[in-house]
């Protein structure tokens, strides 16, 4: 009777259809945006290099121009 008054069935349906829709917009996100250990090891390398280029400029600059 209650159920009928205030159309649980169709609510719980509606309910799902909007968790259905937030678990596919969720894959889709971690599908895309997730980052494989390949790329975070290669984002490091360009850290790495970025930051001995400069340690290169500074010894060269203070070994030929500075004292």
């Amino acid at each position: 009777m209650a159920g009928a008054k205030f159309k649980f069935s169709e609510w719980r349906s509606q309910i799902k259809d909007k968790l259905e829709a937030l678990e596919d917009i969720y894959s889709i996100a971690t599908e895309r945006f997730s980052l494989s250990w390949e790329r975070i090891e290669l984002i490091g390398w360009f850290v790495l290099l970025f930051g001995w280029t400069i340690l290169l400029i500074f010894d060269l600059y203070f070994a030929f121009i500075g004292k």
